[in-house]
């Protein structure tokens, strides 16, 4: 994970946000497609390799972009609410990757 966010902070600098978020999309959504290959036949290098590719590039990708993206989209509100909404949309983001840390396993073992 910490090379992956060093490696997306140089990205992004280099190629901007819209390219970074575009291309880390599709090459994350191609590293699930290989897991769920390596899952269906029980290839564990195959998921393993996927998994691996996913963590990498979301980390270097939309790990670090969305926090990009929400400075830019709330920074608008210039001096009387960019500082007050930039605050709250961070405050939001840090709550859903909490909630959303403490109920994944869950959800996932419900569903089997």
């Amino acid at each position: 994970k910490t090379l992956g966010v060093a490696l997306g902070l140089l990205i992004v600098r280099r190629v901007g946000r819209r390219p970074l978020l575009g291309w880390g999309g599709i090459v994350s959504a191609l590293a699930l497609v290989l897991v769920t290959v390596g899952a269906a036949t029980v290839a564990p290098k195959t998921l393993l390799i996927g998994l691996c590719t996913f963590i990498l590039v979301f980390v270097a990708t939309w790990g670090n972009g969305y926090w990009v993206v929400v400075t830019e989209v709330t920074a608008p509100g210039g001096p009387d609410f960019g500082a007050s909404s930039q605050a709250a949309a961070t405050a939001m983001l840090f709550a859903s990757g909490w909630v959303t840390s403490l109920t994944f396993v869950s959800i996932v073992e419900a569903g089997g």
